[in-house]
């Protein structure tokens, strides 16, 4: 048996990349590694079905995209954890927008108003 310092490193496939940015990407697709973990762990969904939700990924793909979160569970997390604060910052500034009905009233009485003046 080889000992480790013998044994040739395989690199092919490569299944994530890394943007500019330093956000890891599944090869060839416009899915980011930290969604396929979102579906895996937060929606308790198999491999399996993350492929059958997105359907343009393999399985390889998949996996590989498990391991790259393991062996940057940190980082990835702290990525993670700050698509939900700013998605709940949106959230959090959209209650105080006028929803449609709200504003279609408002610019009735803007009309009425200046009918009358």
């Amino acid at each position: 048996m080889p000992t480790a310092a013998e044994r040739t490193p395989l690199t092919e496939p490569t299944h994530i990349y890394l943007d500019p940015q330093g956000v890891a990407w599944i090869g060839h697709t416009n899915i980011k590694v930290t969604e396929i973990v979102i579906d895996s762990t937060a929606l308790s969904m198999t491999p399996e079905q993350v492929r059958d939700n997105y359907g343009d990924v393999t399985l390889a793909q998949i996996h590989a995209a498990l391991a790259y979160y393991h062996d940057h569970k940190d980082a990835l997390d702290a990525e993670i954890a700050a698509r939900e604060a700013n998605a709940e910052r949106l959230r959090m500034s959209a209650r105080n927008q006028l929803v449609r009905v709200e504003l279609e009233a408002r610019l009735h009485e803007q009309r009425s108003a200046d009918r009358a003046a």
